[in-house]
């Protein structure tokens, strides 16, 4: 009955949103950039802003603002109840899920609860509100106080991103020319048979030529992207995926859409790339092993379609159809990178910490003294200790630092080592944990670069931090300074 009654007044307070007048401090979550090459689909930070509403709001890199480029977003929230919400996988406890889209021409944005009978989500009765603003998304609900009194809860949000480059239709006639060899190359082809104007969707989502041959039986095709096929992802999680797809309309009225197309999908990350075929037929369905067979990725994108179903019908129409393409390039990008961001009204603050370490570090940081309860001594019991190992004796964290002979040059999570480079790209260590009625915080970085970095991330964040050890990277942008903008996380262990 208790659950149910919170659903009730939920639906009741979800109602159209009327303005609700400035949110007060937010508390902000930096995001580090993965995609170099396509930074208005990588998110820059999220701000949690509450006042009974919660307003979240989303900075690019870039400005997400191409004619085609689309963002669906999923923030999930969660009540910080134990046993509550859904059970498994990468959102495991979320009760509510806030579900928007928005793109030049529309947005829409809604509210959704699980239900743990069903094992799925409700849509209720209400809505909430987005819009794009230059470079931010910004997300708003209606008063939620009923759902977390307490303004505290847990959050975490998945973006996707996608932008569309579409190839017009053209006429292609068999030849009959023989079989291509599929190796991501165009040795087997003559000269494209679409040309894709350059420029008309942003790169690395933008493609110029369409290559195109057959046996009778099959077409073989090539798809030329501007800037390559490369994989340059660089943050714990992030996933970059291209859908192709060929469409032939073999009876020549393309009013009625195509009567064949075939889909392909090429993922990478940071583990590694794969290619398939989409499950289109029912033969990739029943023969899932089948799906990376016949497909290239080199410079180009190679594959072939089977024309067996509508042959008979080319043929009738002097053995001509029409032909296009589409590409689809899809980002995701999960804030945070890994585990809950945990918002409260009591919460974590830098003010109420005490920074000791040894004497560099805490020179090279003494700027930041202000942002902290005392720096260069500790008396109580909320305490961050700088350095790592090389420094600390008392380090214990579950992350091991990496010798080169005698120095330490990175830091290996799993089976991935992170290698720093002086005063250009740097990792850290941040451990929290409960001491007694307090808190041990351990920044350690690689080099003395890291663990300013630390310093910098957990003064700006301690609000939205739990218990755990997050790792986290810093990457210059050229000017010798570390800066939070130019800081992230890359991976998280804890509940």
């Amino acid at each position: 009955m208790k659950g149910l009654a919170l659903t009730l007044v939920l639906a009741l307070l979800l109602s159209p949103l009327i303005s609700t007048g400035a949110q007060g401090t937010g508390a902000v979550w930096y995001d580090p950039m993965e995609e170099p090459r396509l930074p208005q689909l990588d998110v820059k930070s999220m701000t949690i802003g509450w006042n009974g509403s919660l307003m979240l709001t989303f900075e690019f890199y870039g400005a997400p603002s191409a004619r085609n480029l689309s963002v669906v977003g999923n923030v999930y929230l969660d009540r910080l109840v134990k046993g509550e919400g859904v059970p498994m996988g990468d959102v495991k406890g979320a009760d509510y899920r806030l579900v928007f889209s928005v793109d030049p021409n529309r947005t829409a944005c809604s509210v959704e609860r699980f239900n743990s009978l069903k094992g799925g989500w409700d849509l209720l009765a209400a809505v909430c509100w987005v819009k794009l603003d230059g470079n931010r998304i910004v997300l708003r609900t209606p008063n939620v106080t009923a759902v977390f009194p307490e303004g505290r809860f847990g959050v975490k949000a998945y973006m996707w991103m996608a932008e569309r480059d579409d190839f017009d239709w053209v006429t292609y006639k068999l030849r009959n020319q023989g079989k291509a060899k599929i190796d991501g190359r165009l040795g087997d082809y003559s000269a494209p048979v679409i040309l894709d104007a350059v420029g008309d969707a942003d790169r690395p989502a933008d493609y110029k030529e369409l290559y195109a041959k057959d046996d009778f039986y099959n077409l073989y095709f090539a798809i030329v992207p501007v800037d390559g096929l490369g994989c340059d992802l660089r943050g714990y999680g992030a996933r970059f995926e291209r859908f192709f797809n060929i469409y032939v309309d073999s009876d020549q009225n393309t009013s009625d859409g195509p009567e064949l197309w075939d889909g392909f999908l090429y993922r990478c990350n940071l583990s590694g790339r794969t290619w398939e075929r989409l499950p289109t037929r029912a033969i990739y369905t029943m023969n899932p092993s089948l799906r990376r067979k016949g497909i290239a990725v080199g410079r180009v994108f190679e594959s072939y379609v089977y024309l067996g179903p509508v042959r008979q019908q080319v043929v009738s129409h002097g053995r001509q159809f029409n032909l296009s393409a589409a590409v689809l390039t899809r980002y995701m990008d999960a804030i945070p990178d890994k585990g809950w961001l945990v918002y409260g009204e009591k919460r974590l603050s830098p003010s109420s910490f005490e920074v000791v370490g040894p004497e560099t570090d805490i020179d090279m940081n003494g700027d930041l003294s202000g942002r902290f309860k005392s720096f260069g001594r500790a008396t109580g019991l909320y305490r961050i200790t700088l350095g790592g190992p090389a420094v600390n004796p008392s380090y214990n964290e579950p992350i091991e630092f990496v010798k080169r002979g005698d120095l330490f040059y990175g830091l290996r999570v799993g089976n991935v080592t992170y290698w720093s480079s002086y005063s250009h790209r740097d990792f850290a260590v941040v451990g929290i944990h409960r001491a007694g009625g307090g808190f041990y915080v351990t920044a350690a970085g690689v080099t003395r670069y890291g663990t300013r970095a630390a310093l910098i991330w957990l003064s700006e964040n301690m609000p939205l931090l739990k218990e755990g050890t997050y790792v986290l990277s810093w990457i210059d942008d050229g000017d010798g300074r570390v800066e939070i903008s130019e800081i992230g996380v890359v991976a998280f262990e804890g509940s």
